[in-house]
């Protein structure tokens, strides 16, 4: 059984009458300091002891609190590990976009410069037909005109003679 202080204090000696006894005063101030010494300690584990209840409570908080942030990482880590699979998915299809992107303009200029050149050439044909065509007329027309010139001279060379007569 343990003592708690009034157990201290209130303890009796029996007393006897022979020499070598204990003086009740001397027993009775003993007993009076160790319970007053007993009693500080005894306060002193009981504080402790609630102290250490309301640190056993904070651990197991902590504990829990611990455990729901390793929780927390784990799924952060998950959702990082998701989250760099997609990024590199996403990378590897816009690579393969832009690969296709720029075929498609590769394309579209080979095809746009295959008409420029087919251009170019129509161009440089519908010049030399023009060119042509043109002299063509001029030639028509200075044919046409040294005949209505030399029909102009023979018509003034007939009028000529027919007045002169």
């Amino acid at each position: 059984m343990r003592l708690n202080p009034l157990d201290i204090y209130n303890k009796e000696f029996r007393r006897g009458f022979s020499v070598w006894s204990y003086k009740k005063e001397d027993v009775d101030d003993f007993l009076e300091q160790v319970g007053r010494d007993y009693e500080e300690v005894f306060n002193e584990v009981n504080l402790l002891k609630e102290e250490n209840e309301e640190l056993q409570k904070q651990l197991d908080k902590c504990k829990a609190n611990e455990k729901i942030l390793k929780q927390d990482l784990e799924r952060a880590e998950e959702e990082k590990e998701k989250v760099e699979k997609e990024s590199d998915l996403i990378v590897k299809e816009a690579k393969i976009k832009a690969k296709e992107i720029i075929e498609d303009a590769q394309g579209q200029i080979q095809d746009y410069y295959s008409r420029y050149q087919k251009l170019k050439e129509l161009e440089e044909l519908f010049r030399v037909r023009f060119r042509t065509l043109l002299e063509t007329h001029l030639e028509y027309l200075e044919k046409h005109e040294a005949q209505v010139q030399d029909q102009e001279q023979s018509e003034e060379e007939t009028s000529e003679d027919g007045q002169s007569d």
